[in-house]
């Protein structure tokens, strides 16, 4: 999660600050000013959030790969959620930093765009097990139907947490509905999530052919551990 000061801790490793200038060349604004000082309204918007999370989560490796070279050079298989999933693919060297970045960029700028076509966004929510979750996001769709006279409401689980929390997404009417009824299906607590639109849901489907587009002129290697690359930001991990 994006908040102002991310990276503070990680300036005094070799080639993180070149990583981040590197990215601000890419994506047209100094990202590592950005991190530091915020504001936090501006880091929060999505064109903004998802590449400083990007590039802030490579720096970290940085930092693991200083302290602690083994459980880098050693690494078997790596994984990423999300945005994070381009981020695994910079660290693999399945895709170079320049291209990975631009990618963010454009997955960025596309969600954005998409979260200010409908008033959307997301929470978590917490329940126990008898609650009645299902039945809550049903109602809630038909809430958005009936008294907003939204066509395709969208509101539904995006994310599973874990067994007891969920985060749901959606039109904005749908999670005031829940927010408001939550006692009604035995939701415990809910917390809005610091985003700008409802990601991982259809709400987010004109983003996909732009960034289907940017994907068709990205090179893509097979993965390879264990061999040193040294990127144009002098990446001292072994990327590939």
């Amino acid at each position: 999660m994006q908040f102002v000061g991310m990276g503070q801790k990680l300036l005094d490793v070799p080639s993180v600050k070149e990583l981040y200038n590197d990215a601000s060349q890419i994506l047209g604004y100094d990202l590592l000013e950005l991190c530091l000082r915020g504001p936090k309204s501006t880091l929060d918007e999505t064109v903004y959030c998802q590449p400083a999370t990007v590039v802030s989560s490579l720096a970290a490796v940085e930092l693991l790969y200083q302290q602690q070279e083994t459980a880098v050079s050693n690494c078997m298989a790596v994984a990423g959620f999300s945005v994070g999933e381009i981020t695994a693919l910079i660290f693999t060297g399945a895709i170079s930093f320049p291209e990975g970045i631009n990618l963010v960029k454009i997955r960025a700028e596309a969600m954005q765009a998409s979260s200010q076509l409908t008033r959307s966004g997301m929470m978590s929510v917490f329940i126990g097990a008898d609650n009645k979750l299902p039945l809550g996001l049903q109602v809630a769709e038909e809430w958005c139907r009936r008294e907003h006279n939204i066509t395709n409401p969208v509101c539904r689980v995006a994310n599973h947490l874990y067994t007891g929390a969920k985060v749901v997404a959606g039109n904005e009417e749908g999670l005031q509905f829940l927010e408001q009824n939550r006692d009604d299906f035995q939701i415990r607590k809910t917390k809005r999530l610091p985003v700008s639109g409802a990601f991982h849901t259809p709400l987010m489907q004109p983003a996909v052919e732009p960034f289907t587009e940017a994907l068709k002129f990205t090179k893509i290697s097979n993965p390879r551990f264990f061999t040193f690359i040294f990127f144009s930001y002098s990446c001292s991990w072994p990327c590939s």
